[in-house]
């Protein structure tokens, strides 16, 4: 009888180890979703960002906003230049290091060579990096 209830025991530690574990994993999971999030949603681009071209030369300018709820240290806005079928011909960016607080906004340019096959631009953000 004594080996039973030992038994039993160990089962049920064992089994409060993994609920244990399993949940820790869960939050973790949250917690990195909950991140992804509020890197992806914490900076937008003004739909009115322009692309002109002036002999060699491409000018991607427009302005990007914190509309998170954290102060940014540091972003990059990414140029992504294709032909007419959508095919990545080329790419370039711009950055910043200057501190953005939350509902602040910031004017970018990003000047490129210019090649005829260029067709459409599209920009980006990416590499999001917080205020600690």
């Amino acid at each position: 009888m004594k080996k039973l209830i030992m038994l039993a025991m160990v089962v049920g530690l064992i089994i409060c180890g993994c609920i244990d574990s399993y949940e820790s994993q869960r939050i973790r999971e949250a917690r990195e979703e909950k991140e992804y999030y509020e890197k992806t949603h914490a900076l937008q681009i003004d739909d009115k960002w322009e692309w002109r071209v002036d002999g060699n030369y491409s000018y991607i300018k427009g302005s990007v906003k914190n509309i998170g709820a954290k102060p940014i240290r540091y972003f990059e806005v990414h140029a992504i230049y294709t032909d007419t079928s959508g095919n990545v011909l080329d790419t370039a960016y711009t950055n910043s290091g200057e501190m953005l607080q939350p509902g602040w906004s910031k004017r970018f340019e990003i000047m490129h060579a210019y090649r005829s096959e260029f067709k459409r631009a599209s920009v980006r953000v990416e590499n999001i990096r917080f205020a600690r």
